[in-house]
């Protein structure tokens, strides 16, 4: 089960919000958390929280999108509720929640319904990359996408997440880049800095174009719109990697 949350945030005249600012936000969020919850979500191997902050929204906004995957969705809505400001002492600013939208809840099964087999799927995904995204391979930061890079990451995401529905069958990520490639694309190399360190990382558009049966389009489709709920590549709880299908 995973819950939605947006939230709509006043810049008081900042003259910029970073998307690293999500980073300062997750820790305002987890300091009132009540201490065994918040422990309990760095002690998982599939962090139930993916969030990132969109900027440069019109007159002084911001929208922060969080994504909190799990059944104990009531203590994790009533603090998000009771945060009217969000002081980030770090970076001399502070951000005043403006509204927040709280979506109804949406279990594993019907998502996967919804997705495998009510909607028509798309042969054609584009998928934008609004916060700083980077994957890890061989110990190496990797800033240029790649299909491979992209459905390594949603395979593994999911898995972690899914209870019923999991797609670790071994040629599953083969079949995906077998049938999908990169039809257009439009990045720019970005940063994102966290902990005094500067991650290389991009932002911008990938096309995508699959072919092949109609059940591994519809596959790649729910892959795809389950990345703009758990993000892309490394760090997703922490501001990277946030990603809108369009």
């Amino acid at each position: 089960m995973f819950t939605q949350i947006s939230i709509s945030l006043l810049t008081n005249g900042s003259a910029r919000v970073y998307p690293e600012w999500a980073y300062a936000m997750y820790g305002v969020l987890c300091r009132e958390l009540e201490p065994c919850f918040a422990e309990s979500l760095h002690g998982q191997s599939f962090t139930p929280i993916s969030q990132f902050l969109q900027c440069g929204g019109a007159n002084g906004t911001a929208e922060l999108h969080v994504t909190f995957f799990g059944s104990d969705r009531e203590q994790f809505t009533r603090v998000l509720n009771g945060i009217t400001r969000y002081e980030l002492t770090k970076y001399g600013a502070a951000l005043d929640v403006a509204n927040i939208k709280i979506s109804p809840s949406v279990s594993e099964a019907d998502f996967c319904k919804t997705h495998l087999a009510e909607n028509d799927p798309e042969r054609k995904i584009l998928l934008r990359f609004v916060t700083p995204t980077s994957f890890k391979s061989g110990g190496e930061y990797v800033i240029m996408p790649s299909v491979e890079l992209i459905f390594q990451s949603l395979l593994a995401k999911w898995n972690a997440y899914a209870a019923d529905n999991r797609l670790d069958a071994p040629d599953v990520l083969s079949d995906i880049c077998a049938h999908t490639r990169i039809v257009n694309y439009s990045l720019r190399s970005a940063g994102f800095a966290i902990k005094g360190v500067v991650i290389p990382a991009f932002t911008g558009n990938v096309k995508l174009s699959v072919r092949g049966p109609d059940m591994l389009v519809r596959l790649v489709n729910l892959l795809t719109a389950f990345g703009g709920l758990s993000g892309i590549g490394i760090k997703t709880a922490l501001g990277m990697g946030g990603v809108i299908r369009l």
